[in-house]
């Protein structure tokens, strides 16, 4: 087969790339290949967040140290654009718009990390509208955690169920004309080429929207890391519960210890649960989803010191996934002139707005348009085999997990010193 656009990934990356390069460029021939079925990775798996926010912000900053005006509103604006194009498609996928709240809970080390990350926000430009802070009373009106000192509450978050979302939009760049093949795993990348088991796809331009599953069709094995993130959620909870706990209007929540801890209440009354977790031995993405019982323990341990009245409920799922993680420790979009391919990812967790964003700009790029994101300073012109690169084997494994484990110590000596205290 041949078309104008080949893309590596039926996720969120590439279905939105495709979705955009069919509104810019109609005419435009796009083709999805996706090894398994679309959302079978990341996409389909993660705790749905959609963030106007996006890792790594803090190297986009001007001589000043502050975020240009024009990318804090590009990265603010995501939550009501990406709501545009659900309403533009018809997609249901339980979103919810109830912002976000970070809290101080469970030590009070914690308080001092979040006044520190209000602090740096505020370095980088954004207001009081943006980011501001709350107090226990107010933090706890929103969400009723235990311990809570404080919070930082932001709107620029919004909830949705991610594998609705990501059939949304398969259902979206079907209507516009994309082709889709999914079972249709890329094994080998060449310029203008791709190869699958069965086919041969001839493109004029190759985007690459793997994310944690990149590194085996880039002759760089080593630019992204597959860090495995780890969910738990529990049976549907009664009226009763939900008011015992808060999240009416369904804000997001999270606490500020160092496992990026996200939490949410989803649209049938469960609360879903998760926190990062390992990374496995050479670096390979996995395709088990489901959790260890020490992965769930560990999670459902989280929610019952977070929120005390869960020990009495049960926790009926689980379910994991890889999260991508480059060098650069922040979303890109890559374009290898030479090669004719472009490569986005590099979201860290926070992929279900900023795969939208990426995405844009890939499209926009391609189209040859003149935007604030094609001028942004997450689109790079340079080979892709020149990415900066993590060390090899063992290296990244020892690494990582030596300072997963340091955290873990470290949480749980914040949380002894804090009850040997009272």
């Amino acid at each position: 087969m041949a078309c104008d656009v080949g893309i590596v990934g039926g996720g969120f990356s590439g279905l939105w790339s495709a979705i955009w390069l069919k509104t810019l460029i109609p005419d435009l021939s796009v083709v999805v290949l996706e090894q398994h079925r679309c959302g079978f990775g990341a996409s389909g798996r993660n705790g749905g967040w959609l963030m106007g926010s996006a890792e790594g912000m803090a190297s986009w900053t001007d001589a000043a140290g502050v975020l240009p005006v024009d990318l804090r509103e590009t990265i603010t604006g995501l939550v009501s654009e990406v709501k545009n194009q659900l309403d533009r498609f018809d997609i249901d996928c339980d979103f919810a718009h109830g912002g976000g709240v970070l809290a101080a809970a469970r030590y009070p080390q914690q308080e001092k990390r979040a006044t520190a990350f209000l602090q740096h926000l505020r370095g980088l430009g954004f207001s009081e509208n943006d980011y501001r802070w709350l107090d226990a009373t107010e933090a706890r009106r929103l969400v009723n955690v235990s311990g809570c000192s404080g919070a930082v509450f932001t709107p620029h978050i919004a909830s949705v169920q991610p594998l609705k979302l990501v059939l949304g939009l398969k259902r979206a760049a079907i209507s516009l004309g994309v082709t889709i093949l999914e079972n249709s795993g890329v094994r080998e990348l060449r310029t203008g080429e791709l190869r699958t088991d069965t086919g041969l796809l001839r493109a004029e331009t190759i985007v690459l929207a793997t994310e944690g599953y990149s590194s085996r069709l880039i002759q760089n094995p080593v630019a992204t890391l597959p860090v495995q993130s780890g969910i738990v959620a529990t049976e549907p909870l009664t009226s009763s519960q939900w008011a015992a706990l808060g999240f009416e209007g369904r804000p997001v929540f999270a606490d500020f210890s160092r496992f990026s801890t996200y939490l949410q209440r989803t649209a049938d009354h469960r609360l879903v649960v998760g926190a990062r977790g390992s990374y496995p031995w050479g670096g390979k993405p996995t395709s088990d989803f489901g959790l260890q019982p020490g992965e769930q323990q560990a999670r459902i341990e989280l929610a019952t010191q977070l929120f005390p009245s869960l020990k009495e409920v049960t926790f009926t799922h689980h379910w994991g996934g890889s999260v991508g993680v480059t060098r650069a420790m922040r979303p890109e979009v890559i374009v290898d002139t030479d090669r004719r391919a472009i490569c986005l990812g590099g979201y860290i967790g926070e992929g279900v707005g900023a795969s939208f964003l990426m995405a844009r700009t890939a499209a926009e790029h391609v189209a040859g348009l003149q935007t604030p994101r094609t001028n942004a300073p997450w689109l790079k012109i340079c080979p892709l085999v020149n990415r900066p690169s993590w060390p090899p084997e063992p290296l990244p494994w020892l690494g990582i997990n030596a300072l997963r484990g340091l955290l873990d110590l470290e949480d749980r000596w914040c949380r002894l010193r804090h009850r040997a205290r009272f």
